[in-house]
């Protein structure tokens, strides 16, 4: 099975290889996904603002707890 959530794009930081993305889910939450950078110059990639749908396998999610 796999897991999604809906949100806005609140940050971006690029990490060279990689991109981080801070999404607010409906409820608040904030979720922090990344992406790999397999082309510099990728079109249709999400930006600040932008409404999000993230998937991941249910095994795949690590949960932090303060």
């Amino acid at each position: 099975g796999c897991n999604f959530a809906v949100g806005e794009v609140i940050h971006i930081a690029y990490l060279g290889d990689l991109s981080v993305y801070h999404v607010r889910l409906k409820s608040g939450q904030m979720i922090s996904a990344q992406l790999q950078n397999a082309h510099r110059h990728r079109k249709g990639l999400p930006t600040w603002g932008d409404e999000v749908r993230l998937c991941w396998e249910v095994d795949s999610c690590v949960v932090l707890t303060v």
